[in-house]
């Protein structure tokens, strides 16, 4: 299981040019007591991912999206949150892109990230609570339908 301490490594072993940013990142909050807040590095990151599609740099970008989607797949409760309300969400956020958008990032969404990315996407259009409910869609539960 990959822990909120351990999830940004096999981001750097994927994306060496992002350990600048995770120094930088661990020098500013070294005096933290409560944590650090990861998800001012997924920020980053995610503008990181924009800047990489626009200069072509495919590959890289490739290698980060395997590893949000271990975060997804491995991770503790923590990390599994920071990547759907960190990377997926800022992801989809315009503000944070340099030369893309949101939808040219879909060709990079694996199986658990696409599912994630859709909840992200419904829970801004819809109001639509991010849960995992596919359990519940398999055994033909219809939870909108179930009384409280």
């Amino acid at each position: 299981m990959i822990n909120r301490k351990q999830m940004f490594e096999p981001i750097i072993v994927a994306y060496p040019n992002f350990y600048g940013k995770w120094q930088e990142f661990l020098d500013n909050w070294a005096g933290d007591l409560d944590g650090l807040p990861y998800y001012l590095l997924i920020s980053d990151l995610v503008c990181e991912c924009s800047e990489l599609l626009s200069s072509g740099r495919t590959e890289e970008l490739g290698k980060i999206f395997e590893v949000v989607e271990r975060w997804l797949m491995e991770g503790e409760p923590y990390v599994k949150e920071a990547a759907i309300v960190g990377f997926i969400e800022d992801l989809q956020n315009e503000n944070l892109h340099t030369g893309t958008e949101p939808k040219d990032f879909a060709q990079y969404l694996q199986s658990e990230t696409a599912f994630w990315w859709g909840k992200v996407e419904d829970f801004w259009q819809h109001g639509t609570v991010l849960v995992d409910d596919r359990h519940q869609q398999r055994k033909g539960v219809n939870i909108r339908s179930v009384p409280d």
